[in-house]
C-alpha cells in the first residue's frame, strides 16, 4: 500500500479517526457505501475546503492496509478488485450533492400547530425557523 495517494503528499491529506476502517472489514457493497458516506461527511465537516482528490487519497490510503491484511481475499487480484470497488463507491459518493438541509413532512394535529404558530410569533420567527430551532434543541448537544 502506498504511504500517500496519487494526488499529493501525506501531509496534505485530512486525518482520519483512529480505526476508521476496522469496521469495514467484510462489509458488503451497500454497507461499505454507507460507512464511506459517513466518513466523507465527517472529513468534510472537520476539514473545510478539502478537495475531493485529497478525500479520495486519504480514504484509499487508509483502506488499503485493511484490504491487504484481510485473509478473506484469496489473492492480489481480489484485493485490487476490492480497492477498485471502494474507489468506485467513493467516486459515486463524491458525485452526490452535499445536503445542507432536509425537508421533513410530519403530521401535526391542529391544536399543536396553533401552539407552534403562537410560539413562533412570540419569538418573532417564521414557523419553519422556530420548528427547526425546537428540533435542534430537543436533539441536544452536538445537533446542528
Amino acid at each position: 500500500c502506498p504511504a500517500t495517494g496519487i494526488f499529493g503528499p501525506a501531509t496534505a491529506l485530512p486525518m482520519l479517526p483512529q480505526g476508521a476502517f476496522a469496521a469495514m472489514r467484510g462489509a458488503g457493497t451497500a454497507e461499505l457505501a454507507d460507512r464511506a458516506g459517513v466518513l466523507l461527511a465527517d472529513l468534510r465537516r472537520d476539514n473545510p475546503g478539502v478537495s475531493d482528490a485529497a478525500l479520495t487519497d486519504a480514504l484509499l490510503t487508509a483502506y488499503c492496509p485493511v484490504v491487504a491484511n484481510d485473509p478473506g481475499y484469496a489473492d492480489d487480484v481480489a484485493r485490487q478488485a476490492a480497492l477498485d470497488r471502494f474507489r468506485a463507491i467513493l467516486t459515486n459518493a463524491l458525485a452526490q450533492p452535499q445536503v445542507s438541509a432536509i425537508d421533513i413532512t410530519v403530521p401535526i394535529p391542529p391544536a399543536d400547530l396553533d401552539r407552534m404558530q403562537a410560539a413562533a410569533r412570540a419569538a418573532r420567527m417564521p414557523l419553519e425557523a422556530w420548528i427547526g430551532r425546537a428540533a435542534r434543541e430537543a436533539a441536544g448537544p452536538g445537533a446542528r
